[in-house]
Protein backbone atom coordinates (compact mmCIF):
# COMPACT_ATOMS: atom_id res chain seq x y z
CA UNK A 1 0.00 0.00 0.00
CA UNK A 2 3.08 2.37 1.00
CA UNK A 3 4.65 1.88 -2.01
CA UNK A 4 1.03 2.44 -4.33
CA UNK A 5 0.76 5.54 -2.19
CA UNK A 6 4.15 6.73 -2.91
CA UNK A 7 3.90 6.09 -6.64
CA UNK A 8 0.77 8.05 -6.86
CA UNK A 9 2.58 10.69 -5.11
CA UNK A 10 5.58 10.89 -7.61
CA UNK A 11 3.18 11.13 -10.54
CA UNK A 12 1.21 14.12 -8.91
CA UNK A 13 4.30 15.76 -8.33
CA UNK A 14 6.16 15.06 -11.63
CA UNK A 15 2.62 16.00 -13.46
CA UNK A 16 2.03 19.04 -11.53
CA UNK A 17 5.79 19.82 -12.80
CA UNK A 18 4.81 19.29 -16.24
CA UNK A 19 2.16 21.74 -16.24
CA UNK A 20 4.08 24.47 -14.81
CA UNK A 21 6.79 23.69 -17.27
CA UNK A 22 4.01 23.83 -20.24
CA UNK A 23 2.36 27.09 -18.62
CA UNK A 24 5.93 28.79 -18.65
CA UNK A 25 6.26 27.81 -22.53
CA UNK A 26 3.12 28.61 -23.79
CA UNK A 27 2.39 25.32 -25.03
CA UNK A 28 0.27 22.14 -25.08
CA UNK A 29 -1.28 22.51 -21.74
CA UNK A 30 -1.86 26.70 -22.44
CA UNK A 31 -5.52 26.47 -22.78
CA UNK A 32 -7.15 28.96 -25.65
CA UNK A 33 -8.91 32.14 -23.90
CA UNK A 34 -9.56 35.25 -26.28
CA UNK A 35 -10.48 38.62 -26.13
CA UNK A 36 -9.87 42.24 -27.77
CA UNK A 37 -6.59 43.52 -27.98
CA UNK A 38 -5.66 46.66 -29.42
CA UNK A 39 -1.53 46.29 -29.27
CA UNK A 40 0.92 43.99 -29.74
CA UNK A 41 2.90 42.96 -26.46
CA UNK A 42 3.96 39.83 -26.00
CA UNK A 43 3.65 38.88 -22.15
CA UNK A 44 2.96 35.83 -19.57
CA UNK A 45 -1.01 34.56 -19.45
CA UNK A 46 -3.25 36.32 -16.96
CA UNK A 47 -4.07 34.98 -13.86
CA UNK A 48 -7.22 33.98 -14.86
CA UNK A 49 -6.59 31.39 -17.39
CA UNK A 50 -3.92 29.74 -14.81
CA UNK A 51 -6.11 29.20 -12.68
CA UNK A 52 -8.37 27.49 -15.40
CA UNK A 53 -5.48 25.69 -16.51
CA UNK A 54 -5.07 24.30 -13.15
CA UNK A 55 -8.64 23.21 -12.44
CA UNK A 56 -8.83 21.60 -16.10
CA UNK A 57 -5.62 19.49 -15.48
CA UNK A 58 -6.06 18.15 -11.98
CA UNK A 59 -9.53 17.08 -12.45
CA UNK A 60 -8.40 15.10 -15.73
CA UNK A 61 -5.44 13.91 -13.31
CA UNK A 62 -8.29 12.90 -10.97
CA UNK A 63 -10.92 11.60 -13.16
CA UNK A 64 -13.02 13.79 -12.11
CA UNK A 65 -14.20 14.88 -15.93
CA UNK A 66 -14.83 11.53 -17.03
CA UNK A 67 -17.98 12.25 -18.75
CA UNK A 68 -18.19 12.67 -22.58
CA UNK A 69 -20.19 15.82 -23.98
CA UNK A 70 -23.23 14.44 -25.71
CA UNK A 71 -23.44 13.31 -29.10
CA UNK A 72 -24.82 15.67 -31.58
CA UNK A 73 -28.60 14.35 -32.40
CA UNK A 74 -31.36 15.79 -34.23
CA UNK A 75 -33.95 17.72 -31.26
CA UNK A 76 -37.61 17.52 -31.71
CA UNK A 77 -38.90 20.49 -33.23
CA UNK A 78 -40.70 22.98 -31.10
CA UNK A 79 -44.42 23.56 -31.51
CA UNK A 80 -43.82 27.04 -33.71
CA UNK A 81 -47.35 27.55 -32.53
CA UNK A 82 -45.93 28.31 -28.79
CA UNK A 83 -42.89 30.62 -29.63
CA UNK A 84 -43.55 34.70 -29.42
CA UNK A 85 -42.63 36.87 -31.77
CA UNK A 86 -39.03 38.03 -31.62
CA UNK A 87 -36.09 39.66 -33.69
CA UNK A 88 -32.51 38.72 -33.99
CA UNK A 89 -29.54 40.80 -34.17
CA UNK A 90 -30.61 44.48 -32.89
CA UNK A 91 -28.52 46.12 -30.55
CA UNK A 92 -29.76 48.40 -27.81
CA UNK A 93 -27.62 50.96 -28.73
CA UNK A 94 -27.96 53.10 -32.25
CA UNK A 95 -24.56 54.44 -32.10
CA UNK A 96 -21.65 52.12 -32.29
CA UNK A 97 -18.16 52.69 -30.15
CA UNK A 98 -15.55 50.90 -32.10
CA UNK A 99 -11.63 50.31 -31.65
CA UNK A 100 -11.41 48.65 -28.22
CA UNK A 101 -13.58 50.81 -26.12
CA UNK A 102 -16.38 49.67 -23.77
CA UNK A 103 -19.43 49.14 -24.86
CA UNK A 104 -23.05 51.00 -23.47
CA UNK A 105 -25.10 48.58 -21.01
CA UNK A 106 -26.91 45.67 -22.38
CA UNK A 107 -25.75 46.99 -26.09
CA UNK A 108 -24.90 43.40 -27.75
CA UNK A 109 -28.14 41.63 -26.01
CA UNK A 110 -27.32 37.88 -26.89
CA UNK A 111 -24.02 37.98 -25.35
CA UNK A 112 -23.26 35.51 -23.15
CA UNK A 113 -20.40 35.12 -20.43
CA UNK A 114 -19.46 31.33 -19.65
CA UNK A 115 -18.24 30.67 -15.78
CA UNK A 116 -16.26 27.62 -14.52
CA UNK A 117 -16.33 27.09 -10.81
CA UNK A 118 -17.38 30.60 -10.98
CA UNK A 119 -15.03 31.93 -12.86
CA UNK A 120 -15.06 33.62 -16.12
CA UNK A 121 -13.03 31.68 -18.72
CA UNK A 122 -14.94 31.80 -22.12
CA UNK A 123 -17.69 34.07 -24.19
CA UNK A 124 -20.50 33.15 -26.22
CA UNK A 125 -23.62 33.77 -27.90
CA UNK A 126 -27.46 33.58 -27.79
CA UNK A 127 -29.02 31.89 -30.89
CA UNK A 128 -32.76 31.21 -29.77
CA UNK A 129 -34.83 30.62 -26.56
CA UNK A 130 -32.44 28.05 -25.20
CA UNK A 131 -28.82 27.49 -26.78
CA UNK A 132 -25.64 29.28 -26.78
CA UNK A 133 -22.87 29.11 -29.46
CA UNK A 134 -19.49 28.99 -28.19
CA UNK A 135 -15.84 27.26 -29.49
CA UNK A 136 -15.50 23.38 -28.69
CA UNK A 137 -12.42 24.34 -26.74
CA UNK A 138 -13.90 26.07 -24.05
CA UNK A 139 -16.34 22.76 -23.43
CA UNK A 140 -13.48 20.21 -24.47
CA UNK A 141 -12.62 18.39 -21.02
CA UNK A 142 -14.80 20.67 -18.84
CA UNK A 143 -17.49 19.11 -16.92
CA UNK A 144 -20.72 20.93 -17.53
CA UNK A 145 -21.81 20.69 -14.13
CA UNK A 146 -19.67 23.28 -13.30
CA UNK A 147 -20.44 25.63 -16.06
CA UNK A 148 -22.82 28.44 -15.81
CA UNK A 149 -23.91 30.87 -18.31
CA UNK A 150 -24.59 34.55 -17.92
CA UNK A 151 -27.03 36.85 -19.82
CA UNK A 152 -27.28 40.40 -20.09
CA UNK A 153 -23.84 40.98 -18.01
CA UNK A 154 -22.05 44.28 -19.07
CA UNK A 155 -19.62 44.37 -16.04
CA UNK A 156 -18.81 41.75 -14.18
CA UNK A 157 -17.49 44.06 -11.49
CA UNK A 158 -20.65 45.18 -10.35
CA UNK A 159 -23.47 43.56 -9.20
CA UNK A 160 -26.29 45.79 -9.55
CA UNK A 161 -25.72 47.48 -12.65
CA UNK A 162 -28.16 45.31 -14.96
CA UNK A 163 -29.90 42.46 -14.24
CA UNK A 164 -28.14 39.12 -15.17
CA UNK A 165 -30.04 36.16 -16.11
CA UNK A 166 -27.94 32.93 -15.12
CA UNK A 167 -28.33 29.39 -16.13
CA UNK A 168 -27.14 26.40 -15.83
CA UNK A 169 -25.96 24.11 -18.85
CA UNK A 170 -28.17 20.77 -19.46
CA UNK A 171 -26.62 19.75 -22.16
CA UNK A 172 -23.29 20.00 -24.51
CA UNK A 173 -23.03 19.64 -28.10
CA UNK A 174 -19.46 19.55 -29.30
CA UNK A 175 -18.74 19.08 -32.54
CA UNK A 176 -17.62 15.59 -33.19
CA UNK A 177 -14.87 16.40 -36.19
CA UNK A 178 -13.56 18.87 -33.19
CA UNK A 179 -9.77 18.12 -33.55
CA UNK A 180 -8.11 20.25 -30.37
CA UNK A 181 -5.05 20.06 -32.13
CA UNK A 182 -5.31 21.68 -35.26
CA UNK A 183 -8.75 23.66 -33.90
CA UNK A 184 -10.65 22.44 -37.18
CA UNK A 185 -14.67 22.33 -36.55
CA UNK A 186 -14.19 24.33 -32.68
CA UNK A 187 -17.70 25.29 -32.32
CA UNK A 188 -20.33 23.74 -29.99
CA UNK A 189 -23.57 24.34 -28.61
CA UNK A 190 -24.21 25.03 -24.91
CA UNK A 191 -28.41 23.93 -24.01
CA UNK A 192 -29.03 25.68 -20.93
CA UNK A 193 -31.23 23.52 -18.40
CA UNK A 194 -33.93 26.64 -18.38
CA UNK A 195 -35.50 28.29 -21.97
CA UNK A 196 -35.32 32.44 -21.70
CA UNK A 197 -37.72 34.68 -22.68
CA UNK A 198 -36.67 36.97 -25.40
CA UNK A 199 -37.93 40.25 -26.20
CA UNK A 200 -36.60 43.69 -26.22
CA UNK A 201 -34.31 43.67 -23.60
CA UNK A 202 -33.10 39.74 -24.62
CA UNK A 203 -32.32 38.82 -28.09
CA UNK A 204 -30.09 36.14 -29.59
CA UNK A 205 -27.94 37.37 -32.54
CA UNK A 206 -28.59 36.21 -36.01
CA UNK A 207 -27.45 33.24 -38.13
CA UNK A 208 -25.32 33.70 -41.49
CA UNK A 209 -26.24 32.65 -44.72
CA UNK A 210 -24.65 30.26 -46.25
CA UNK A 211 -21.91 30.44 -48.76
CA UNK A 212 -20.38 33.54 -48.36
CA UNK A 213 -16.63 34.18 -47.53
CA UNK A 214 -17.76 37.73 -46.14
CA UNK A 215 -14.02 38.81 -47.13
CA UNK A 216 -13.02 42.26 -47.01
CA UNK A 217 -16.27 42.95 -44.36
CA UNK A 218 -15.54 44.64 -41.24
CA UNK A 219 -15.87 42.46 -38.52
CA UNK A 220 -16.88 43.37 -35.17
CA UNK A 221 -15.59 41.39 -32.22
CA UNK A 222 -16.85 41.44 -28.77
CA UNK A 223 -16.14 40.27 -25.24
CA UNK A 224 -14.51 40.77 -21.84
CA UNK A 225 -11.21 39.67 -22.86
CA UNK A 226 -8.08 41.18 -22.05
CA UNK A 227 -6.71 44.63 -24.00
CA UNK A 228 -3.36 43.55 -24.02
CA UNK A 229 -1.64 40.19 -24.11
CA UNK A 230 -0.47 39.24 -21.09
CA UNK A 231 -3.12 41.85 -18.99
CA UNK A 232 -5.76 40.99 -17.17
CA UNK A 233 -9.47 40.40 -18.63
CA UNK A 234 -11.72 43.51 -18.72
CA UNK A 235 -14.94 43.62 -16.51
CA UNK A 236 -16.43 45.67 -18.52
CA UNK A 237 -18.04 44.29 -22.09
CA UNK A 238 -15.11 45.51 -25.17
CA UNK A 239 -15.64 45.74 -29.14
CA UNK A 240 -13.22 45.81 -31.55
CA UNK A 241 -13.32 46.42 -35.31
CA UNK A 242 -11.24 44.42 -37.24
CA UNK A 243 -11.42 43.62 -41.31
CA UNK A 244 -11.82 40.03 -42.48
CA UNK A 245 -10.02 38.34 -45.12
CA UNK A 246 -9.95 35.92 -47.53
CA UNK A 247 -9.03 32.21 -46.73
CA UNK A 248 -6.72 32.92 -49.79
CA UNK A 249 -4.89 35.69 -48.27
CA UNK A 250 -5.00 33.99 -44.77
CA UNK A 251 -3.42 31.29 -46.14
CA UNK A 252 -0.63 34.05 -47.16
CA UNK A 253 0.39 35.06 -43.64
CA UNK A 254 2.68 33.39 -41.47
CA UNK A 255 0.49 30.85 -40.76
CA UNK A 256 1.11 29.30 -43.70
CA UNK A 257 -1.29 27.10 -45.90
CA UNK A 258 -1.48 24.23 -44.04
CA UNK A 259 -2.99 25.43 -40.79
CA UNK A 260 -5.97 27.42 -42.02
CA UNK A 261 -8.59 25.42 -43.28
CA UNK A 262 -12.00 25.83 -45.10
CA UNK A 263 -14.19 25.61 -41.53
CA UNK A 264 -12.06 28.63 -40.22
CA UNK A 265 -12.16 32.54 -40.86
CA UNK A 266 -9.30 34.99 -40.67
CA UNK A 267 -9.66 38.75 -39.58
CA UNK A 268 -7.23 41.28 -38.21
CA UNK A 269 -4.43 44.42 -39.45
CA UNK A 270 -1.70 43.39 -41.44
CA UNK A 271 0.38 45.32 -39.30
CA UNK A 272 -1.07 43.91 -36.37
CA UNK A 273 -2.68 46.40 -34.23
CA UNK A 274 -6.28 45.08 -32.91
CA UNK A 275 -6.91 41.57 -32.72
CA UNK A 276 -8.88 39.49 -30.52
CA UNK A 277 -6.84 38.16 -27.40
CA UNK A 278 -6.76 35.92 -24.33
CA UNK A 279 -10.07 35.93 -22.52
CA UNK A 280 -12.78 35.57 -25.08
CA UNK A 281 -13.09 32.46 -26.95
CA UNK A 282 -16.13 31.23 -27.71
CA UNK A 283 -17.27 34.85 -28.56
CA UNK A 284 -18.84 36.27 -31.59
CA UNK A 285 -16.92 37.89 -34.69
CA UNK A 286 -20.34 40.12 -36.26
CA UNK A 287 -21.21 41.65 -39.50
CA UNK A 288 -23.23 44.42 -39.98
CA UNK A 289 -25.85 44.48 -42.43
CA UNK A 290 -28.09 48.22 -41.64
CA UNK A 291 -28.80 47.71 -37.92
CA UNK A 292 -28.52 43.54 -38.25
CA UNK A 293 -26.38 41.69 -36.71
CA UNK A 294 -25.44 38.07 -37.65
CA UNK A 295 -22.59 36.38 -36.04
CA UNK A 296 -19.93 34.91 -38.76
CA UNK A 297 -17.20 33.74 -36.45
CA UNK A 298 -16.78 32.01 -33.09
CA UNK A 299 -13.22 33.20 -31.62
CA UNK A 300 -10.94 30.19 -31.93
CA UNK A 301 -6.99 30.65 -31.89
CA UNK A 302 -4.33 32.85 -32.98
CA UNK A 303 -0.68 33.54 -32.27
CA UNK A 304 -0.11 36.16 -29.82
CA UNK A 305 -2.27 39.19 -29.77
CA UNK A 306 -2.00 41.89 -32.68
CA UNK A 307 0.95 40.60 -33.72
CA UNK A 308 1.88 41.20 -37.38
CA UNK A 309 1.42 38.27 -40.02
CA UNK A 310 -0.48 37.02 -37.13
CA UNK A 311 -4.91 37.53 -37.75
CA UNK A 312 -6.82 36.12 -35.32
CA UNK A 313 -8.52 33.30 -36.50
CA UNK A 314 -12.27 32.19 -35.80
CA UNK A 315 -14.68 28.94 -36.82
CA UNK A 316 -16.54 29.67 -39.91
CA UNK A 317 -20.32 29.89 -38.75
CA UNK A 318 -21.87 29.14 -42.21
CA UNK A 319 -19.77 26.39 -42.78
CA UNK A 320 -22.37 24.85 -39.88
CA UNK A 321 -25.26 26.53 -39.93
CA UNK A 322 -27.41 22.91 -40.71
CA UNK A 323 -25.27 21.21 -37.72
CA UNK A 324 -26.59 24.04 -35.65
CA UNK A 325 -30.43 24.07 -36.63
CA UNK A 326 -30.54 20.44 -36.30
CA UNK A 327 -28.95 20.53 -32.77
CA UNK A 328 -31.32 23.43 -31.87
CA UNK A 329 -35.03 22.31 -33.68
CA UNK A 330 -36.50 22.04 -30.04
CA UNK A 331 -35.97 26.15 -29.08
CA UNK A 332 -37.94 28.97 -30.38
CA UNK A 333 -36.55 30.87 -33.19
CA UNK A 334 -36.48 34.76 -33.70
CA UNK A 335 -36.58 36.47 -37.67
CA UNK A 336 -35.13 39.22 -39.49
CA UNK A 337 -36.89 42.70 -38.13
CA UNK A 338 -34.64 44.73 -40.78
CA UNK A 339 -33.20 44.39 -43.82
CA UNK A 340 -31.12 46.53 -45.52
CA UNK A 341 -28.38 46.72 -48.02
CA UNK A 342 -24.33 47.17 -47.37
CA UNK A 343 -23.88 49.99 -49.65
CA UNK A 344 -19.92 49.16 -49.41
CA UNK A 345 -19.58 45.90 -50.26
CA UNK A 346 -20.75 44.84 -53.71
CA UNK A 347 -22.02 41.25 -52.90
CA UNK A 348 -24.13 42.41 -49.82
CA UNK A 349 -25.06 39.57 -47.25
CA UNK A 350 -27.92 39.97 -45.13
CA UNK A 351 -28.72 38.21 -41.94
CA UNK A 352 -31.16 34.98 -43.01
CA UNK A 353 -34.12 34.57 -41.35
CA UNK A 354 -34.34 31.18 -43.53
CA UNK A 355 -31.46 30.08 -41.74
CA UNK A 356 -32.86 31.07 -38.57
CA UNK A 357 -35.71 29.13 -39.11
CA UNK A 358 -34.84 26.80 -41.29
CA UNK A 359 -34.29 24.34 -38.17
CA UNK A 360 -37.89 23.79 -37.83
CA UNK A 361 -38.15 21.66 -41.01
CA UNK A 362 -37.85 18.00 -40.75
CA UNK A 363 -35.09 16.42 -41.37
CA UNK A 364 -35.36 12.86 -44.50
CA UNK A 365 -33.61 11.20 -41.24
CA UNK A 366 -34.97 12.39 -37.64
CA UNK A 367 -32.48 9.58 -36.59
CA UNK A 368 -29.10 11.18 -38.76
CA UNK A 369 -27.11 12.30 -37.02
CA UNK A 370 -25.57 15.49 -38.96
CA UNK A 371 -21.96 16.71 -38.47
CA UNK A 372 -21.38 18.05 -41.72
CA UNK A 373 -22.61 20.81 -43.93
CA UNK A 374 -21.89 19.18 -47.26
CA UNK A 375 -23.90 16.36 -46.25
CA UNK A 376 -27.05 17.84 -45.45
CA UNK A 377 -27.05 21.69 -46.97
CA UNK A 378 -26.04 23.76 -49.83
CA UNK A 379 -22.36 24.05 -50.40
CA UNK A 380 -20.71 27.32 -51.49
CA UNK A 381 -18.07 27.15 -54.96
CA UNK A 382 -14.74 27.18 -53.86
CA UNK A 383 -14.84 30.64 -55.76
CA UNK A 384 -17.56 32.01 -53.50
CA UNK A 385 -15.30 30.94 -50.27
CA UNK A 386 -12.21 31.38 -51.66
CA UNK A 387 -10.92 27.68 -51.45
CA UNK A 388 -8.20 26.00 -53.08
CA UNK A 389 -7.90 22.18 -54.16
CA UNK A 390 -6.10 20.37 -51.92
CA UNK A 391 -1.94 20.22 -52.15
CA UNK A 392 -1.84 16.64 -51.35
CA UNK A 393 -5.29 14.81 -53.11
CA UNK A 394 -5.58 17.02 -55.56
CA UNK A 395 -9.24 18.04 -54.90
CA UNK A 396 -11.33 20.73 -53.65
CA UNK A 397 -12.08 19.83 -49.83
CA UNK A 398 -15.97 21.10 -50.55
CA UNK A 399 -16.02 19.46 -54.11
CA UNK A 400 -18.87 17.36 -53.52
CA UNK A 401 -21.78 17.71 -51.43
CA UNK A 402 -21.44 13.86 -50.10
CA UNK A 403 -17.71 13.62 -50.69
CA UNK A 404 -16.88 14.31 -46.77
CA UNK A 405 -17.93 16.00 -43.13
CA UNK A 406 -16.32 19.39 -41.68
CA UNK A 407 -13.56 18.03 -40.18
CA UNK A 408 -11.98 16.38 -43.23
CA UNK A 409 -12.29 19.61 -44.90
CA UNK A 410 -9.17 20.60 -45.12
CA UNK A 411 -4.82 19.39 -44.51
CA UNK A 412 -4.40 19.32 -40.30
CA UNK A 413 -1.47 21.76 -38.66
CA UNK A 414 2.05 20.88 -37.84
CA UNK A 415 2.55 19.56 -34.87
CA UNK A 416 4.58 22.51 -33.77
CA UNK A 417 1.28 24.79 -34.02
CA UNK A 418 1.20 27.01 -30.87
CA UNK A 419 -1.96 26.82 -28.78
CA UNK A 420 -2.76 30.31 -27.20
Amino acid sequence: MKCIQKWFLVLLLTSLSYLAKCQENNENFKFQLKGTSNNNNNNKNDDNEKIVNRIQFLEWLFGLTSEKEEESTTSKPVDLAQCKPCSCGITNKKIRIVGGKPTQVNQYPWMALLMYNRKFYCGGSLINSRYILTAAHCVDGFSKQKITAHLLEHDRSIDTESTVIERKIEKVIRHSGYNDRTFNNDIALLKMDKEVTLDDTLRPVCLPVKGKSFSHYDGLVTGWGVKSQGGVTSPILQEVTVPIMSNAECKKTKYGSRRITDNMLCAGFPEGKKDACQGDSGGPLHVVNGTVHSIVGVVSWGEGCARPDYPGVYSRVNRYITWITKNTRDACPCSVKQLTVLSTVADSVAPSVMDMTASNSPSTNENAVVTTEESAGTVASPTELDLKPDSESGTASNESASSSSDSSATTTAPDTMEKL
